[in-house]
């Protein structure tokens, strides 16, 4: 009697121990990089255009404030932070679709390479802009630059002007036939606030 007592102190005492043990703390989930959002690829909700009162609004040119008084494209959109990912999103999936699948607007297909066949952006404000994001700073060896409609919902082909005036912009480094491009988001830029309706530039937006 004595001994199978010592027998259950002693299994007693073992799941004690087993009990006491310190249980191993499960690994941190770690994030994979989300659908399309690549390297630095950080979108930020942004606004596009400006509202203001050009004639008491100090933070422009007096120079610009005429025009941008009777400009018919001087208005605003406020777009989410979802907005803006999702469209970026759509740029990195739809660069990899087949030419003649691609979203486009009437016979403009996105991603759309932005700053001409050299890759080099024309409109000042934006290369300023990009200038001050280390990753898509202009003037970079065998990279260019890709635009694709800020759109809600999101953009996927239409007629000529379907694309509306706002733009998500992405780098990416040059690639072979057949291989697929490794975007970087770099910022929203927009045609409104132009200096008349038929203003071609872009801006950043804000």
């Amino acid at each position: 009697m004595q001994f199978t007592n010592i027998l259950r102190l002693g299994a007693l005492l073992a799941a004690l121990q087993v009990g006491a043990a310190p249980v191993a703390e499960p690994e941190a989930l770690t994030l994979g990089n989300a659908a399309g959002l690549v390297r630095r690829a950080n979108p930020a909700p942004v606004s596009c255009g400006r509202m203001h009162c050009p004639e008491i609004d100090d933070e422009y040119p007096r120079k610009h404030r005429a025009d941008e008084l009777f400009a018919a494209t001087d208005d605003e959109r406020a777009w989410p932070l979802e907005s803006v990912q999702n469209a970026y999103n759509a740029l990195v999936t739809s660069d990899a679709l087949p030419n003649d699948q691609k979203p486009g607007a009437g016979t403009r297909k996105y991603p759309l390479q932005y700053g001409g066949t050299n890759g080099t952006p024309s409109d000042q404000d934006v290369i300023t802009a990009l200038d001050a994001i280390p990753e898509c700073k202009t003037g970079q060896q065998s990279t260019k630059f890709f635009e694709f409609p800020l759109t809600d919902p999101v953009f996927t082909g239409g007629d000529q002007g379907s694309q509306g005036p706002d733009r998500v912009i992405a780098i990416a480094p040059n690639v072979g036939q057949g291989e697929t491009r490794q975007f970087t988001y770099c910022l929203a830029i927009t045609h409104r606030g132009g200096a008349s309706p038929s203003d071609p530039s872009f801006r950043p937006c804000k």
